[in-house]
């Protein structure tokens, strides 16, 4: 992960990564949390899964100055 943030940042020159996570997928959440991503908002239904409608949490990481 850091080598792929590396690359978006420094290479791509982006100034901002975001991503979803399903908000049951705990273990995906912490590790992202960790990472120093940050909880930006919930889309509430996002997903169709197994006969369920699913939320998704929308985390976003800032390339640092």
């Amino acid at each position: 992960m850091n080598l792929l943030t590396t690359y978006a940042f420094q290479t791509l020159n982006l100034q901002k990564i975001l991503l979803e996570v399903l908000t049951e997928n705990s273990p995906a959440l912490k590790l992202y949390l960790k990472l120093g991503f940050e909880i930006e908002g919930t889309l509430k239904k996002q997903f169709y899964i197994d006969g369920n409608y699913k939320d998704v949490y929308i985390l976003s990481l800032f390339k640092k100055n």
